[in-house]
């Protein structure tokens, strides 16, 4: 299992445990490769609304402090 930041290091995420998820190294990579860690939250629904998810349904990011 490799460490995961919910929040990039480049979007100034912590490494604590609330930002920390375990992934496989396959789930890890996969990530990196599609998103590149750079991407904020809206845009990454977007890009999975594109071209993976089912047309019939949409995903949203929310931002929870709201």
């Amino acid at each position: 299992m490799e460490k995961h930041h919910r929040k990039s290091k480049a979007q100034k995420g912590r490494s604590n445990r609330r930002n920390i998820s375990w992934l496989n190294e396959e789930e890890h990579k996969a990530w990196h490769i599609l998103f590149n860690g750079e991407l904020t939250p809206q845009e990454i629904a977007k890009k999975i609304n594109e071209r993976y998810l089912d047309p019939d349904w949409f995903m949203v990011a929310i931002d929870r402090r709201r």
